[in-house]
């Protein structure tokens, strides 16, 4: 007997993937990436860590950050993002299904020294069924 493969999902592609498709949906020019894009309105997804609960639930922790022109833009933006990272429970995506999203850091001002931009971010754990592959 052969025990299948679980692998847990690539958590930054699913999410960009997802926020891409919901800013497109909205006729937003945003567009998200797993690195900063020079754009007017970009967001930047990574996983910054989190556990594998048990054989079938993975729990990663991901860090959004927005960037606009200025701290309004900035800061809506990061509201909207926010919002759809807080709509993806009960989806089902090709290599996982969402259960639960949690606020483990709550949304904050956070300019970047680098880019002279305003940026806004969230840290949220992503609850998810690993499916066989």
């Amino acid at each position: 007997m052969v025990a299948e493969i679980l692998q847990a999902p690539d958590i930054e592609g699913m999410v960009v993937q997802f926020l891409n498709a919901q800013f497109a949906l909205r006729g937003d020019t945003a567009r998200a990436a797993t690195r900063y894009v020079e754009r007017p309105r970009t967001v930047r997804v990574g996983r910054i860590g989190g556990p594998r609960k048990n054989l079938v639930v993975d729990a990663p922790m991901v860090l959004v950050e927005c960037w606009a022109d200025d701290s309004v833009g900035a800061s809506e933006l990061a509201t909207l993002t926010r919002s759809l990272v807080w709509s993806m429970p009960q989806r089902n995506f090709s290599t996982a299904t969402v259960y639960r999203v949690f606020e483990t850091g709550g949304l904050q001002s956070f300019p970047d020294p680098s880019t002279n931009q305003p940026r806004y971010q969230f840290i949220a754990t992503i609850e998810c069924r690993i499916k066989p592959i």
